[in-house]
């Protein structure tokens, strides 16, 4: 009479967990795939929230906000640190009360200072609270990072990040004109005026106004302070206006972060694989490919801008705002 089996042999365990390391090595692609996705599904959502943030400003004021608030005063000097546009727009985000409480008002006080006897605690507690809307999800760094700054600065150090950065130039970020000349940045956000889209005669559509940049892309200090990561709320001087502002230095996803003049600074970078993802003046927003023709992919190692716009490529006129050369990719 035979005696019914009823477990497994060794072989047949050892071919069953065979089969099921098959099965997930080969799902493990596609959930990736899928979270990829909803990172940059999410990504995307939130630079269309700042871009239409800014268009709701503008339709208020009749024009952009300022990339920087460069102090006029003579009080101001090149070592204050200037509220950027993100500042601007956080009454059109529902964070009034973070506005309230910066109160970058010119006649009181533009600066990211925290040294008012009264109103110091409360401008800190705000610097480095991080705002969800300015975090990119593929990017894992710390939200509050030291920032570099001068030795002996009285400063706070520690201020919250952000990931997207508006556009400034089709050479490197820089606050007015470049050294030597008169040409201004000729991106949608300067530290010289304020711009209306009336100047954006290339189209809103075929223009960028903000992007990504990762915080692993940009250069670290021995000390470990960073340098060329955006920072929420403003910047760490005139000159820097790399904090709030990306110029087309280098090429999408330059990842350099050793280098003495490091171009990555400037420049834009994303945790998405294979590009970044723009917002335009339209308030859409778009995926572009890290393939991008540009100035800087036919020059590979150059240091310096783009001498006039013939040398301009895809990427170089959507950041131009005038520059009469259309690039119909943003769809």
């Amino acid at each position: 009479m035979s005696r019914s089996r009823n477990a497994f042999t060794l072989v047949e365990l050892l071919v069953v967990i065979a089969i099921i390391g098959i099965l997930i090595g080969m799902l493990l692609p596609a959930v990736q795939q899928v979270r990829e996705a909803a990172r940059r599904a999410t990504c995307m959502n939130q630079i269309r929230q700042i871009a239409l943030a800014t268009l709701n400003y503008e339709s208020a004021h009749q024009e952009l906000p300022i990339g920087m608030n460069i102090p006029t005063t003579a009080s101001g000097t090149t070592e204050d640190e200037m509220f950027g546009w993100s500042t601007s727009l956080l009454p059109f985000m529902e964070q009034n009360n973070t506005y309230d409480v910066l109160n970058p008002n010119p006649s009181t006080s533009i600066y990211l200072r925290a040294t008012h006897p009264t109103d110091g605690p409360a401008v800190i507690e705000v610097l480095q609270t991080s705002i969800p809307i300015f975090q990119c999800p593929t990017d894992s760094s710390a939200e509050i990072l030291n920032r570099h700054r001068p030795a002996n600065s009285a400063e706070i150090g520690f201020i919250a990040k952000s990931n997207y950065v508006a556009a400034n130039d089709t050479g490197f970020a820089r606050p007015k004109r470049e050294p030597g000349t008169m040409r201004a940045p000729n991106g949608a956000f300067d530290g010289i005026e304020e711009k209306s889209l009336a100047a954006f005669v290339d189209g809103t559509s075929n223009t960028i106004l903000f992007a990504e940049r990762l915080y692993g892309a940009v250069r670290q200090y021995s000390n470990m302070e960073l340098s060329g990561g955006a920072l929420q709320f403003g910047t760490r001087g005139i000159a820097r206006a790399n904090d709030t502002h990306f110029g087309c230095a280098g090429r999408i996803n330059y990842f350099d972060a050793l280098a003495d003049n490091d171009i990555a600074d400037h420049g834009v970078s994303s945790g998405h694989h294979g590009g970044i993802v723009v917002a335009a003046a339209d308030g859409s927003s778009h995926f572009i490919a890290e393939s991008i023709e540009s100035y800087y992919t036919r020059n590979p190692g150059v240091v310096q801008s783009p001498s006039s716009t013939a040398e301009f490529g895809s990427w170089e006129r959507l950041v131009a705002i005038d520059d009469g050369q259309i690039v119909n990719i943003l769809e």
